[in-house]
């Protein structure tokens, strides 16, 4: 098993993968905000539970989306957050 961004991922097995987009969002005690897609190819059927952490100088964010339309506007939101 694979751990990817703190979800477990089985190992690839050759079957079909699905293409899904990650938003990852910073946010830290000062305000400042940071969000990044990533494109990920996995050997999923759903997409992956949303993932967080709490640091002591920032929570971390991670949401799975299924179209990049939906990543950009879930992205663009974490921005003007």
């Amino acid at each position: 098993m694979l751990l990817l961004y703190g979800i477990g991922i089985p190992d690839p097995e050759g079957g079909e993968k699905m293409k899904i987009y990650a938003v990852e969002q910073k946010y830290n005690d000062h305000g400042k905000v940071t969000a990044t897609i990533k494109t990920l190819e996995l050997d999923v059927t759903e997409l992956p539970k949303s993932y967080s952490e709490e640091h002591q100088n920032y929570d971390y964010y991670v949401d799975y989306f299924k179209t990049l339309k939906e990543a950009e506007d879930w992205k663009k939101q974490a921005l003007n957050a």
